[in-house]
């Protein structure tokens, strides 16, 4: 049922933003349509199962919730375990080459009752394959997932055999299959993804939060943050003060929520945090330790062309944010005070 009614949306031409996402299974079956509270709204997902569907609760022997859902109305009540075998839910069913398919992950959306660890785990014939623990909020909605690729390296390809895990107190809604391997940005350096994998020019790092940032200079989400020259930092991790920002023209902003110790240097996001109300400034950075590409995020500047330069006529690296915020970086190490220009035209 689930299956016809995702075909006879798709007949009538109903979309919702994504329907450049749909992809056909085979055997009648289409993505669903992505909702824009789900994570995964930007990839191509499949539907395993959804407590809408009285049905689906076969599949799981667990009953269902009123008013605590996901989605919908409906959720899988979940009190210390809940095991899905996947044999029968798979597109494709049991035939050879349907696992793992396109897909890169499966991903459960949980509301824990408490506050500690929710795991995920994929098993097959009883020994597991994948796993996920992650320490999650209580009474907020948010997705566990396991990463396919072992069955790619296992050569497993049937689904016979699979089962999957879910371990916590709490609600459980919408299983689904998600294919989210791309590239997020390819412009000097490459950021791609690949199931729980996001690597930012070299560097893993690991999860599914929403992608906030990936441009030609730096790469955020998950409370990470790499720079194209390999820096990285992490939301929470209190850093040295590199230094310090002054000039008539600039406002140096000490109440950034990343800004740990309030000196104007963003710990989370790695940069020092400006506002101008001109459409040129002159500032002086003056280092306390030596410090090497120092970036910087500035507000307040108008549309138009950038210009960036520093030490006299240095041109200094320099990207557009989508709220108009200009974020540059000055390429090498500083140890004396320097100068720095920027001016829109």
């Amino acid at each position: 049922m689930r299956w016809i009614i995702a075909v006879a949306l798709a007949t009538l031409g109903m979309s919702f933003g994504c329907s450049e996402n749909a992809v056909n299974l085979g055997g009648g079956g289409v993505l669903a349509i992505a909702k824009p509270d789900n994570v995964f709204a930007d990839e191509r997902y499949f539907t395993l199962l959804d407590a809408e569907m009285q049905s689906d609760q076969f599949f799981t022997r667990s009953e269902r919730t009123y008013g605590d859902a996901f989605g919908g109305q409906y959720g899988f009540a979940v009190d210390g375990e809940l095991s899905v075998p996947l044999g029968n839910l798979w597109p494709g069913g049991d035939q050879v080459g349907a696992v793992p398919g396109i897909w890169q992950l499966l991903a459960w959306y949980v509301r824990p009752r408490f506050d500690g660890p929710v795991t995920l785990t994929l098993l097959h014939d009883g020994s597991p394959v994948s796993s996920s623990k992650l320490d999650l909020r209580a009474d907020l909605w948010q997705p566990i997932a396991v990463d396919l690729q072992p069955l790619r390296d296992m050569g497993i390809d049937r689904s016979g055999g699979l089962l999957l895990r879910l371990t916590f107190d709490g609600t459980a809604d919408e299983l689904m299959l998600v294919d989210n391997q791309r590239d997020l940005h390819d412009n000097g350096w490459t950021v791609a993804q690949r199931g729980l994998v996001r690597n930012a020019g070299g560097i893993d790092l690991i999860g599914v939060e929403p992608v906030v940032e990936a441009n030609d200079l730096r790469f955020r989400a998950g409370g990470e943050t790499v720079y194209r020259n390999g820096q990285r930092y992490t939301l929470g991790r209190q850093l040295p003060t590199p230094g310090k920002i002054v000039g008539p023209d600039v406002r140096v902003v000490r109440t950034s929520p990343t800004d740990i110790d309030g000196d104007g240097f963003d710990d989370g996001r790695g940069a020092f945090v400006l506002v101008v109300n001109e459409p040129r400034a002159a500032l002086m950075l003056e280092p306390r330790r030596p410090i090497t590409d120092p970036a910087f995020e500035m507000t307040g500047l108008p549309p138009g062309e950038v210009i960036v330069t520093f030490a006299g006529a240095l041109s200094a690296q320099h990207t557009r944010l989508p709220d108009g915020t200009v974020l540059f970086v000055l390429p090498g190490t500083f140890e004396q005070a320097t100068p720095i220009q920027i001016r829109v035209r």
